[in-house]
């Protein structure tokens, strides 16, 4: 059996270098591979001992869920710090970095389609199992397990969902708002951690990005965001193109 991916911690990625220009990086993605998913199967493709199957929402819960991520937007909108603070606040913890957040909101061009794919990153960080050490260790052991989980397992504070659940979620949230994208690989390995990226260029990804809610307006941003973080710099050398 192959041993699962340790992903970093997320407060480990913590001593970083001065940040690079964007333009000086590029990263390799591999693209999911969804041919097994039918109906409400999003994925399913063994990874392991037997297949890892992820089934979607139902409409009324995506409903209810877009609904909350609209009020968000509407509140990222106000680019004040302490509205942000209280957005990305559950059970009185943070859950991100809302100085940079409010910093992104002021500083970045951001668009309808950025706010919205910021909101959805922040509510899913907001709503997850606060992180524990030896979690990524665990969930890497839940992908050779197989099984099949739901996308709100990644939104489930008790439940330790690993980050292609969370992937898949944010692909089933966005197309509510009529944004398309794809799960994306950081390595050739099928344990390998996942990213989403919208056909515009656009990745989220909550678990590395946590500080900035898990938006990156594109590809080369995301690369750099790598490329300046000690810890993820090593994990991912042989993806990053200087």
């Amino acid at each position: 059996m192959q041993r699962p991916e340790r992903h970093p911690h997320p407060e480990d990625a913590a001593d970083t270098l001065e940040p690079p220009e964007a333009s000086d990086f590029s990263i390799s993605l591999i693209q999911e591979d969804v041919r097994g998913a039918v109906g409400d199967i999003l994925y399913s493709k063994r990874l392991g001992v037997r297949s890892y199957t992820v089934v979607g929402e139902s409409a009324a819960v995506l409903a209810t869920w877009k609904e909350e991520i609209e009020q968000l937007v509407l509140v990222l909108k106000e680019k004040n710090k302490a509205l942000v603070k209280a957005a990305m606040t559950n059970d009185k913890k943070i859950r991100g970095n809302p100085k940079t957040i409010t910093k992104m909101l002021n500083e970045e061009v951001l668009s309808e389609e950025d706010m919205t794919l910021l909101a959805i990153g922040i509510w899913i960080l907001r709503s997850m199992r606060q992180w524990q050490r030896g979690d990524t260790f665990g969930s890497g052991v839940q992908l050779l397990v197989g099984g099949i989980h739901n996308v709100a397992d990644a939104v489930n504070p008790s439940v330790n969902a690993p980050c292609i659940d969370i992937c898949f979620l944010i692909q089933q949230i966005a197309k509510t708002f009529g944004i398309a994208g794809s799960v994306y690989r950081l390595g050739k390995s099928s344990l390998s951690h996942r990213v989403w990226q919208s056909t515009t260029g656009k990745i989220v990804d909550p678990m590395y990005g946590w500080k900035r809610g898990g938006f990156f307006a594109s590809q080369k941003a995301f690369a750099a965001h790598l490329a300046q973080d000690k810890i993820l710099r090593e994990r991912h050398r042989d993806i990053i193109n200087p």
